[in-house]
C-alpha cells in the first residue's frame, strides 16, 4: 500500500499547522475525520488490489452507528482495541468519548494512549491512525504542541503493525473490541473444526478475538451478512456463541459503493464459558409448525456444477438459471446435457440462486414438468414435492411471487444467494393444514 504514503503525509502535515482553527484548517480536518481517507484509498489503490487486501475503510457513518448502537456506549472502557484498524475509523468514534486536555495536544494523546489499541499490517494505515486520532483532539479544543510527527509513536504506544491473526496479547486485555475484519475469501486454517474448504476472513477474525477475549469483554463488529444467515456457517454461529452472549444484532445494508457486500451489525458479551444465548440470526417471524415450504417440499441445490462437468453419463434433459423461463410451467428438453449424477423427476419447482435485497422478486420460479428426470444447474434451488403433486407445486409458485415472501425473504437473508436453509423456512403463504 505504497501509494497511500502521500495522503498519510498530507495528514501529519495537519498536525503543525500554525492557525488550527483557521476555516481552511478546519475544513481540512473536518474532511479528515469524516469519509477522506476512504475516498483516498479508492483513487490511490486500484480495487483488485484492494479486494484481494480485503482492504475498505469503515467510514464515519457506519463506525458511529455501530459504537452508539453497542451496550458498552455507556459503559466504562479502560482500553478499547481494533485489532484490524485500517485508517481508524472505528478507533475515532470510540475515541470520542474520552475526554480533551485542551491545554496540550501531548497530554490528551498521552492519556488516549493508554485507551486505544490497534493493529493493522500495514504501516501507512497506523500512521494514518495516529493522525487522525492527533487531528480529532486538535478539533475537539486541544492545543498543538508536537514537535514532529514522530512524537505519536511514542505517545500512542498501543498502535502497532502487527498481523492480529498471530497475537492475542490485547484481545485479552482490552475492555472492548472494535471489529471491521477483511471480507475476502480465504482456505480454512487445518486445525479449523467448524469450516473446509474456502470461507470470509472476517469468520475467522470474530473466532480468534472471540476466543481470545475475557470474560465480560464487549466485542462490537461489522461483518458480511452471509455469516448471519448463510447455511454453511452454521457451526461456526454455534462456535462463536458458546462463547458469548449476544447483545445486539442490527443490519446495515451494503457497506459502501466500492464492497458492495451486505453487512450486519453484531454485539457480543464474552460469558467466561457459561452457556451463550442464541444466536440471534433472523429477524423475520417463524411460522407455526407445517406451514413452511420445507414441510412440503424436500430442498435441495442443484448438483450441476457447469465448470467441473465432465460430460459422463446419459443424456437428460437440462435446466440451468440463464435461459429457463420465469414464473410459468416448462416441460425441459430442447436442452440435453450428459450427466451421471442425481436428476430430479418432475414435477418440482426451482428459484434462482442469485437474488438479494432489494430485487423486485426475491424467489424468482419456474415449475418443471414432463416425464423424464432432469439435470439441474447449481445456481438453481429445488423443490421437490413430497407428495409428488402438480397441485401443490401450482400452490407454491403462487407463494413465491407473494410480496410477503419479498418482505420475508428481505428480512430473513441479505448475502447475494439464496439458501437451502433459508427457503425451506419460508412460510407457504396461503396453505392449509
Amino acid at each position: 500500500m505504497e501509494q497511500y504514503l502521500p495522503y498519510v503525509q498530507r495528514l501529519e502535515s495537519l498536525l503543525h499547522a500554525d492557525c488550527a482553527s483557521s476555516p481552511e484548517w478546519l475544513s481540512a480536518a473536518e474532511c479528515a475525520l469524516d469519509g477522506e481517507p476512504s475516498r483516498e484509498l479508492r483513487r490511490l489503490v486500484d480495487l483488485a488490489s484492494r479486494r484481494a487486501d480485503g482492504t475498505f475503510f469503515t467510514g464515519s457513518k457506519l463506525a458511529q452507528r455501530l459504537i452508539t448502537n453497542s451496550p458498552a456506549a455507556t459503559a466504562r472502557a479502560d482500553l478499547i482495541f481494533d485489532p484490524t484498524c485500517g485508517a481508524g475509523d472505528l478507533l475515532l468514534a470510540g475515541a470520542r468519548r474520552f475526554p480533551v486536555i485542551k491545554s496540550s495536544l501531548r497530554k490528551t494523546l498521552r492519556n488516549w494512549g493508554q485507551r486505544i489499541a490497534g493493529l493493522d499490517k500495514h504501516a501507512h494505515f497506523v500512521r494514518a491512525t495516529r493522525a487522525r486520532l492527533a487531528i480529532l483532539a486538535i478539533s475537539q479544543g486541544a492545543k498543538p504542541d508536537l514537535d514532529d510527527a514522530e512524537e505519536l509513536t511514542e505517545l500512542l504506544p498501543f498502535l502497532s503493525v502487527g498481523d492480529a491473526l498471530a497475537t492475542s496479547s490485547l484481545a485479552q486485555t482490552a475492555d472492548w473490541l472494535l471489529l471491521n475484519p477483511p471480507f475476502q475469501s480465504t482456505p480454512v486454517p487445518p486445525d479449523c473444526r467448524w469450516a473446509t474448504g474456502s470461507i470470509t476472513s472476517a469468520a475467522l477474525f470474530l473466532a480468534h478475538v472471540t476466543n481470545a477475549a475475557c470474560q465480560d469483554t464487549t466485542i462490537s463488529a461489522i461483518l458480511p451478512d452471509v455469516l448471519r444467515s448463510g447455511s454453511r456457517y452454521k457451526a461456526w454461529r454455534e462456535a462463536i456463541t458458546s462463547q458469548v452472549c449476544v447483545q445486539g444484532l442490527s443490519r446495515f445494508g451494503v457497506f459502501d459503493q466500492s464492497a458492495d457486500i451486505d453487512v450486519f451489525l453484531l454485539h457480543l458479551a464474552k460469558n467466561g464459558g457459561k452457556k451463550g444465548t442464541p444466536w440471534l440470526r433472523c429477524p423475520a417471524s417463524t411460522p407455526r409448525k407445517g406451514q413452511t415450504v420445507g414441510a412440503f417440499f424436500v430442498v435441495h441445490v442443484g448438483p450441476v456444477v457447469p465448470h467441473r462437468h465432465k460430460d459422463r453419463g446419459p443424456a437428460s434433459p437440462y435446466v440451468h438459471a440463464k435461459s429457463l423461463p420465469r414464473w410459468v410451467e416448462f416441460e425441459p428438453g430442447a436442452e440435453t446435457l450428459r450427466f451421471s449424477g442425481r436428476l430430479f423427476k418432475p414435477p418440482f419447482v426451482v428459484v434462482r440462486r442469485t437474488s438479494r435485497t432489494g430485487d423486485p422478486k426475491r424467489a424468482v420460479a419456474t415449475l418443471i414438468t414432463g416425464v423424464q428426470p432432469v439435470a439441474v444447474e447449481n445456481h438453481l434451488i429445488v423443490m421437490v414435492p413430497t407428495d409428488g403433486s402438480i397441485k401443490i407445486c401450482r400452490k407454491l409458485m403462487g407463494a413465491l411471487e407473494s410480496p410477503k415472501t419479498d418482505e420475508w425473504l428481505d428480512r430473513r437473508i441479505c448475502c447475494r444467494h439464496l439458501t437451502v436453509s433459508a427457503v425451506a423456512h419460508l412460510p407457504f403463504w396461503g396453505i392449509k393444514t
